[in-house]
């Protein structure tokens, strides 16, 4: 019997001794990701470094070879919430390998990788409008963080939870950590996947920046972008006068709405209401404008040269004075090449946005004949004149009678 005790006691001991030995080495575990990631918490740049790699967040960006103060604040800025809580620590003593389950509180990534979405989208937007050959590049790397540190500069972004599992291998008395990119990708709450996603954006909400951003563009931005100057592609003073007032109007007059939205996949489809200056009220006060001039003396004393400059007056102020507009429904091509949507460009987008003005109506002013009335009356009695009536040649046997 005593025998049996003393048996049972030295199997609880073994058993004590085991369990102390299995706690210790989780606590040796805990420590080493503990370690690691109050690193991350309090932003060690070299740390950060060794986990996220500046280049993994965007690897389609040119020029990686300047890295900047900058790029460094946005993990900063990113690390600035993060917190972490370890749940369970398991080990493999004999395959020499353990796993750390974390919960995670980061920002929200998403919201973060659609913002930067759409602010890329409207840079390179406004690069195509420059007028003047810009210093930045869009697709830089270090414009990649300087855009990304400006989203997290200026939005508030909301904390959430997500779950990370850490592994471990042993190496002689050390734990260390197996860096990979699922793990780099965990620890910036999915940042990687959210900004490789090329669906981020939705159809509808590409073409809702893309046409937000034409909306801010400024009058010259505008001009530029869509190329207005053509739509009176003349070296007349006057006439660039009009031209500069028709793109006024649009800058004036021009608003939208996304409607319907069909996505394929690859393409998409998206229905846009344009709204734009009434291109045909402003041709209607033009023209009754010129008529009533061209009904008076004064258009017969100035001339031809003098009603053409009138009539270009007339179509100066019609325009000017404008305060009608009319919408347009347009329909948008949209094509997904695997990184973004990308708005296929129409000619119908301009007509819209000009007023559905065709080609022969803006450039009224140069075809439309200024003949005032007593113009046709010279040119009836010139034909008249010049006609081959001859009074010797009459039928003589006609009976007047």
């Amino acid at each position: 019997m005593k025998l049996k005790r003393q048996i049972s006691f030295l199997l609880l001991c073994f058993l004590f001794l085991l369990t102390g030995c299995g706690n210790s080495v989780k606590k040796e575990v805990e420590k080493v990701v503990s370690n690691e990631l109050d690193l991350l918490k309090n932003f060690d740049s070299t740390t950060t470094q060794g986990y996220i790699p500046y280049e993994d967040l965007f690897p389609d960006a040119t020029d990686t070879s300047h890295l900047s103060a900058e790029m460094e604040e946005v993990f900063s800025l990113f690390f600035k919430d993060f917190d972490y809580k370890i749940m369970e620590v398991k080990v493999d003593q004999e395959a020499q390998k353990a796993t750390a389950s974390v919960r995670l509180t980061t920002i929200d990534s998403r919201a973060l990788a659609k913002d930067f979405a759409a602010a890329h989208l409207k840079q390179s937007i406004l690069e195509n409008a420059d007028t003047v050959s810009s210093s930045t590049n869009s697709s830089s790397l270090e414009d990649h963080y300087l855009l990304l540190g400006k989203m997290l500069k200026t939005q508030k972004y909301e904390e959430v939870e997500t779950n990370c599992t850490i592994h471990l291998l042993q190496n002689g008395d050390d734990w260390i950590i197996q860096k990979n990119e699922n793990l780099e990708n965990e620890l910036v709450g999915g940042l990687l996947t959210y900004l490789s996603d090329p669906n981020i954006l939705t159809p509808s909400e590409t073409v809702d920046v893309y046409m937000k951003t034409l909306k801010k563009m400024d009058t010259e931005q505008l001009n530029t972008y869509l190329n207005l100057d053509a739509v009176l592609n003349t070296d007349e003073e006057r006439e660039k006068e009009i031209a500069t007032a028709l793109v006024k109007q649009v800058h004036k007059c021009f608003n939208y709405e996304v409607k319907d939205a069909t996505d394929h996949g690859y393409t998409a489809n998206v229905k846009v209401a344009i709204t734009s200056f009434d291109s045909t009220s402003i041709l209607e006060k033009y023209e009754a404008e010129l008529d009533k001039y061209l009904a008076t003396p004064e258009a017969v004393i100035d001339g031809e040269e003098g009603r053409l400059a009138k009539s270009q007056e007339y179509l100066l102020d019609a325009i000017k004075n404008n305060k009608a507009t009319s919408k347009t429904d347009v329909p948008i091509e949209l094509v997904n090449d695997g990184k973004t949507w990308n708005v296929e460009l129409n000619s119908k987008i301009g007509q819209a946005l000009f007023g559905n003005l065709s080609s022969s109506s803006a450039n009224i002013v140069t075809d439309k004949e200024v003949t005032s009335e007593d113009d046709q009356t010279d040119t009836e009695d010139a034909e008249y004149e010049d006609s081959s009536y001859d009074i010797d040649n009459y039928d003589e046997s006609y009976d007047y009678e």
